[in-house]
């Protein structure tokens, strides 16, 4: 269940969220953090593993704070995915190719607009 909290603002009293009846009768349980393995990218696995390497099936996470905060978790004995990683690397490129047509037109604009201005007198 996502938590969330608030800090005070220029002294008002601190406010923590108590869970509400209706969201604690809302709740499910969507796995026992007990049969998973808490993963921090920073330092778990090899240099470059990260969690988003490993099979959306064998990867949990549970926010806090409105989803601000993550704790991440993988199945025992997973390792990471290569069809994942493949995927992952696909989306990637797409990304990079979609900032390159962002470019060559922001970069088409540029030139209209300096040869506009090259081509009026002052």
């Amino acid at each position: 269940m996502d938590t969330y909290w608030t800090v005070s603002v220029y002294g008002s009293p601190r406010d923590s969220h108590i869970v509400t009846d209706h969201e604690a009768a809302t709740a499910k349980v969507l796995f026992n953090v007990e049969d998973w393995r808490w993963w921090d990218d920073r330092r778990d696995g090899e240099p470059g593993a990260y969690w988003s390497d490993f099979h959306p099936d064998d990867r949990q996470e549970v926010t806090s704070q409105d989803g601000l905060q993550r704790t991440l978790f993988v199945r025992p004995g997973a390792v990471p995915d290569h069809t994942t990683k493949v995927d992952k690397a696909r989306a990637e490129v797409e990304r990079c190719e979609q900032e390159v047509r962002s470019a060559w037109q922001a970069l088409g604009r540029a030139r209209r607009d300096l040869e506009a201005l090259l081509s009026t007198s002052v």
